[in-house]
């Protein structure tokens, strides 16, 4: 079998890099583009928790169709990793998706910490740095827990960056009566 996929639509940019210090999350406008020669509207705009929205008329044609999207700021803060879609009029596609990041304020390294072999009451310690992405000067004021397990045992500010030394304890096992 030999088949061969022909782009109908296509849309500039494929891919969103936002950044949380510009104006609109530095958000570009998007193109969409009729690659046959047939015309479309758009009839719908939908992006993931509501963090990017656009302006549209669903009765306007073209073969060419720029949105100029609108970023939520608060929303975005709290979603830094989502996808926006447009729903089209053209015969031969009904939908396309564009993915967006944002670069987070702060960077953490490593971003998991896995134990192995970790014995009941006999702490561990580990390295963990934090970086402002920003270059904003920040300080580190504590470290929580949910249960109590990780503590905070030391941090040095180096540059803009924190590294913190944290224990880890795993609990007494419970008894099984």
């Amino acid at each position: 079998m030999k088949a061969s996929v022909v782009k109908r639509v296509e849309y500039d940019p494929t891919l969103l890099r936002l950044c949380l210090r510009r104006d609109n999350a530095g958000c570009r406008d998007v193109t969409i583009r009729s690659l046959d020669g047939k015309p479309f509207s758009i009839t719908g705009f939908q992006s993931t928790a509501d963090t990017i929205s656009a302006a549209f008329d669903p009765d306007t044609q073209g073969t060419e169709i720029v949105l100029k999207p609108q970023v939520d700021m608060e929303k975005i803060g709290r979603n830094l990793r989502g996808q926006i879609s447009i729903d089209l009029t053209h015969p031969e596609c009904s939908n396309i998706r564009i993915a967006f990041n944002v670069l987070a304020e702060f960077t953490v390294n490593p971003a998991h910490v896995m134990v192995f072999n970790l014995r009941p009451e006999q702490p561990i310690q580990r390295e963990i740095w934090v970086l402002s992405n920003y270059r904003d000067d920040f300080e580190v004021e504590s470290v929580t827990s949910q249960k109590g397990y990780v503590k905070l045992v030391d941090k040095k500010k180096v540059d803009n960056r924190y590294q913190l030394q944290i224990e880890i304890t795993a609990p007494a096992r419970q008894s099984e009566d």
